[in-house]
């Protein structure tokens, strides 16, 4: 069995779990107050996850190396026209 195959067990417990997501997201709808504080909640985990982003890419290019001009075999520095 490969790395990306499903078994028949995976799939009903997926469609079980997925069931039960749509059920839970549906009282959610209906309601009112959850469906404020869900969203409330959802911008707070967005503006930390942009946060975390912003830091990822900081440490990501203080980490790469700068390139450096090679020069060409030719001894030309640039594009030939």
């Amino acid at each position: 069995m490969s790395a990306g195959t499903i078994t028949k067990r995976e799939k009903e417990w997926r469609a079980e779990n997925d069931a039960y997501t749509m059920i839970e997201a549906a009282t959610i709808e209906s309601d009112a107050a959850r469906k404020r504080a869900a969203l409330s909640k959802i911008k707070e985990i967005a503006k930390e996850r942009e946060q975390a982003a912003k830091v990822a890419k900081r440490v990501a290019i203080k980490k790469l190396p700068k390139k450096k001009a090679t020069p060409k075999k030719d001894g030309s520095k640039g594009r030939k026209k």
